[in-house]
């Protein structure tokens, strides 16, 4: 093994520079208020604080408090016990948690360092400790609460015990034993790490004759007994905590890809799933895979203007890091054939793999331009290596500003505005469901039951047996709060695609896959149809109705287009459309022409006025998946051209739409007033949507449904059908 040489003072502050960006993005990151910081911590990081605590206070992993979930990693769990003990809150604890994993991924960054220092020198592991520290997107998802920077930190540290075995002559006995040690541990930091023992083992197959000693009977089974040992203990953990030997989450994760699968809207094929998968890791390393092409091209031209060296001995740095490749090669295999569900915490080693290799490629780079003649160029290599890493600290600054503003998750302040506006609705020892559970079960005083498995294990056999609807009558929920775009997913694992018994009893602003969220009730006879409607071209933004408190949209143009997923296909469906066209300016009798999927589908006359008009869908006449309802208009009006009243609106209006809801035939799904909200409440729904946390919306393409009282008074309903 090479002695690596001691880092030059402009590298050391490189280094220092990385660390104090990277110190300053979580700094800023950790004092947001908790509308903003809910925005970088994902849904799932209050599933582990909730289960931690629930631990100490019942000896039972539980999110709900009586549900068993293996839903979460043991060593992760275990390790954030001390956090759970003295946080006072679920949002405290997942502070303190971050912290935590900061410092585990500032490691995971000197682990990266130290493995390219003994590979390729100190400069190009500097570039990389920069790299990894200070890429905006890999940081925040890194630090967000969840195991990710602890099975990061070990297999870093696996793989640092790796590059040591092949760079020696011979096998000792001690290293075999503590990879295979590292190994188990990255195991139960992270189930998906199983994978790094056949990498490994191919790792030292490929390796060279140093590496295929370790393949000896003895030190293979150094190396594979501990791994072996950390399945059978987590198989018992699961058995032990829940009575069913699998990891909850994993499980329910499936499943619920599979159910997708049906659905012609969320069926991915292998190769989209792969182009979303390198979409992600792009995100997250901050760099596009064409970038490590043009790197490679680039360092085999100049190679053959220098010395070919340094070609072999990129390859040789980059065989050495094999396990690395190869235990990226399953995740994208694993999670793009078999779980068909893509998270940007399990594709963190890629990144990380990613950004390895365009280290090696950069510092590489630079040593063969400075090999091309003049030999005097030799000198520059290390201002080369200098600029590069300068170079990826300014584009990281650059990009933290925009990343801070937006978020990873700009959804979810959403769900905790929603808490806070049923929280006075509910009554005392309320249930709640969702399928999105965490931040609402952290800051909603009720019991909240998470409605996807992930932590839940008894509801799993309901939702591979498509039985959902059945688990729900059973649980007496007196609410299920969740994203309209949810209702939809999860109506392929109820037996009639929808919701029996469940009526809608509010709708707040949302924006996550453009829905609102939903907040339904029990109701004997109701049935809760999710299919989920969206404009897709040919509207203008939301705006006011004058002199009133609700927003509508215009159309846009000759035509306009709306998406309509239905959840069942093979029912009879009704679309109801709030509409009123624009006659002033000697236009009226507005006359509108229906296609579906671009076939001619009817014609409808207007009313003056605003109206309710329906549309009936018979069965069969939908597609499974995304469906396209085109409005074509008979004429428009630009107000500044067509009108005498002095006005500089230039568009092109001819229909104000305020609401899109589809039901099955004969079936209301119609939010009542006066009504309760919730069973065993007295307030009406109409004191929800008045809350002041809602008295600004939050802007949204989704179109806002108002109470069914608004539109009954002072608006028509009269109804009008197509005119065949």
């Amino acid at each position: 093994m090479q002695t690596p040489a001691r880092m030059s003072v402009p590298f050391k502050l490189l280094l220092y520079a990385g660390a104090a960006v990277f110190a300053v993005q979580f700094l800023y990151l950790i004092s947001l208020p908790t509308g903003e910081f809910l925005k970088f911590v994902p849904d799932d990081a209050f599933y582990y604080i909730k289960a931690a605590q629930n631990l100490i206070a019942n000896g039972s992993v539980t999110f709900d408090g009586s549900s068993p979930t293996s839903g979460v990693h043991p060593l992760f769990l275990l390790l954030i016990l001390p956090i759970a003990a003295l946080a006072q809150t679920p949002e405290a604890g997942v502070r303190a948690a971050m912290i935590l994993c900061a410092i585990l991924f500032v490691l995971s960054a000197w682990l990266s360092m130290r493995i390219l220092r003994v590979l390729a020198g100190s400069e190009i592991a500097a570039i990389a400790f920069v790299a990894m520290l200070t890429s905006p997107c890999l940081m925040l998802v890194s630090v967000a609460g969840l195991e990710t920077s602890l099975a990061l930190m070990l297999l870093l540290s696996a793989l640092f015990i790796f590059v040591k075995i092949v760079a020696e002559k011979s096998v000792k006995p001690g290293p075999p034993l503590l990879l295979g040690i590292l190994t188990a541990l990255a195991i139960l930091a992270r189930t998906d790490c199983i994978f790094l023992v056949p990498a490994f083992v191919l790792g030292f197959f490929f390796c060279g004759a140093s590496g295929r000693k370790m393949l000896r009977i003895h030190p293979l089974l150094q190396f594979l007994i501990p791994p072996f040992m950390a399945a059978f203990l987590l198989i018992t953990w699961c058995l032990l905590t829940t009575g069913m030997p699998f990891q909850s989450s994993g499980v329910a994760l499936s499943i619920i890809s599979r159910n997708l699968a049906e659905n012609g809207a969320f069926s991915l094929s292998s190769h989209e799933l792969a182009s979303e998968f390198w979409g992600a890791n792009s995100e997250l390393a901050g760099t596009p895979p064409l970038l490590i092409f043009v790197l490679f091209a680039s360092l085999v031209l100049v190679s053959l203007f220098s010395e070919l060296s340094h070609f072999g001995r990129f390859l040789s740095r980059a065989l050495s890091l094999l396990p690395l490749f190869i235990h990226a090669a399953f995740l994208l295999l694993f999670y793009t054939v078999f779980m068909r569900h893509i998270q940007l915490w399990y594709i963190v080693p890629v990144a990380v793999a990613t950004l390895i290799v365009v280290s090696l490629l950069l510092g590489s780079l630079a040593e063969s331009i400075s090999e091309i003649p003049p030999r005097s160029r030799r000198r520059s290599v290390s201002v080369l290596t200098l600029l590069v890493g300068v170079l990826i600290l300014v584009m990281a600054v650059v990009r933290t500003p925009h990343l801070m503003a937006s978020g990873i998750y700009p959804w979810q302040p959403e769900m905790l505005e929603a808490a806070k506006a049923i929280q006075k609705h509910l009554p005392e020892d309320a249930k709640v469901g969702a399928f999105n559970a965490g931040i609402l079960g952290s800051f909603l005083d009720a019991k909240v039951i998470n409605l996807d498995g992930v932590v839940n294990n008894p509801l799993i056999p309901y939702l591979a047996n498509r039985n959902l609807d059945e688990f729900l009558l059973d649980a007496d929920l007196d609410a299920i709060v969740d994203y309209q775009f949810s209702f939809l997913k999860f109506a392929a694992a109820t037996r009639y695609h929808g919701y029996p018994g469940y009526e809608l009893a509010a709708e707040l602003p949302g924006t996550w896959n453009q829905t609102n969220i939903w907040v339904c009730r029990p109701k004997q006879g109701a049935f809760l149809e999710p299919t989920l409607i969206r404009p897709f071209s040919g509207f203008y933004p939301l705006e006011p109705w004058s002199d009133s408190d609700f927003e509508f949209r215009w159309s846009k143009g000759n035509s306009s287009t709306i998406s309509l997923i239905p959840a069942d296909p093979g029912q009879d469906l009704v679309l109801e459309v709030l509409a009123y066209p624009f006659e002033n300016c000697a236009r009226s009798g507005q006359r509108v022409k229906v296609r579906l999927n671009g076939r001619d589908f009817g014609d409808v006359n207007l009313l003056s006025g605003w109206h309710k008009y329906e549309l009936q869908l018979p069965s069969g006449s939908l597609e499974s998946g995304e469906n396209a309802i085109e409005f074509i208009y008979r004429y428009t009006v630009c107000p500044a051209e067509d009108c005498d009243w002095g006005d500089k609106d230039m568009r092109r209006l001819a229909v104000a739409f305020r609401e899109f809801r589809c039901q099955r035939k004969n079936r209301s799904i119609a939010i009542e007033a006066p009504s309760s909200l919730l069973v065993g409440t007295s307030r009406s729904a109409a004191a929800l949507t008045s809350s002041s946390a809602f008295s600004t919306a939050i802007p949204t393409p989704a179109f806002k449904s108002r109470l069914r009282s608004e539109i009954s008074s002072p608006i028509a309903t009269t109804s009008s059908g197509l005119i065949p």
